[in-house]
């Protein structure tokens, strides 16, 4: 598989456009956006936060992950595609197992009805502290989806009060059915960098929150996670106009990032 660039991208939501009228929540970039702001972007997937928007059950990451708007998805999954764009389409295991009890066959199935919609993968937002179990899933559900489908996990985060412990974080034997994985959220720093990263068997992008909370600025973040040989996200979100809303990305610490591979590349051929 090519070298993955990955974004994440907001619809218009309460977390994203908190003065948004409830009547806007879904929305996604137009066509002429995805023209001016997504083609020449250096990202090749976008990862839609989805379980953000929905009026009817904000912020609900055991799902259902059918859009709000499908028929506003099966748009804008055109126009990126026509961009040569990917779309990934966020689920999480994590959650759904705990809220609704289900088997891996369970949520195996829910991911393939997802699949019929006009995406290229799912991000899978947590697994599970069951080893045997999160290896199944992912087994299970690469033979469902094909080798084609991106599956990007994420893959850290501290114990939740309400549901217990969230995965350990490098599994070879897991992160052997996925594509890419994203780590470091509530992670110490320390122990991000030691323990963590040099572990994954995959591409990892890192969720440097707690670098920010150490005091260093996005740029350095952005200097330190190419020198350690990780990947850096961007972010897409709205941002109101008078005709509506369009979509702007340029995180510092992503570029920061870009930079920071382009002057090791050049010292390495140098």
């Amino acid at each position: 598989m090519e070298a993955l660039d990955i974004s994440y991208l907001y619809p218009v939501c309460e977390a994203a456009a908190p003065k948004a009228s409830p009547d806007d929540y879904g929305r996604l970039p137009s066509d002429g956006n995805v023209q001016q702001e997504f083609a020449e972007h250096p990202s090749s997937v976008i990862i839609l936060h989805e379980q953000t928007y929905n009026p009817v059950r904000p912020n609900r990451p055991e799902g259902p992950y059918f859009p709000w708007r499908r028929g506003e998805l099966e748009r804008f999954a055109s126009a990126l595609h026509e961009a040569d764009k990917r779309l990934v389409l966020y689920a999480s295991p994590f959650y759904w197992k705990r809220r609704f009890k289900g088997s891996v066959g369970d949520f195996t199935a829910m991911a393939v009805q997802l699949m019929r919609l006009p995406i290229d993968g799912l991000y899978l937002d947590g697994l599970d502290s069951d080893h045997e179990w999160a290896l199944s899933l992912v087994q299970t559900l690469r033979e469902a989806v094909g080798p084609e489908t991106l599956l990007i996990l994420h893959d850290s985060h501290a114990p939740i009060e309400t549901y217990g412990t969230w995965d350990a974080p490098t599994w070879p034997d897991v992160e052997a059915f996925v594509d890419a994985v994203f780590d470091g959220e509530q992670v110490p720093l320390g122990a991000f960098i030691t323990e963590h990263a040099p572990n994954h068997a995959k591409p990892c992008w890192w969720i440097a929150g707690s670098a920010k909370e150490a005091g260093y600025s996005d740029s350095q973040v952005g200097a330190l996670a190419a020198f350690l040989g990780l990947r850096m996200y961007d972010w897409f979100s709205p941002r109101p106009t008078d005709g509506g809303y369009v979509w702007k990305a340029g995180w510092s610490r992503y570029t920061a990032w870009h930079q920071a591979r382009k002057v090791l590349e050049e010292l390495r051929d140098g």
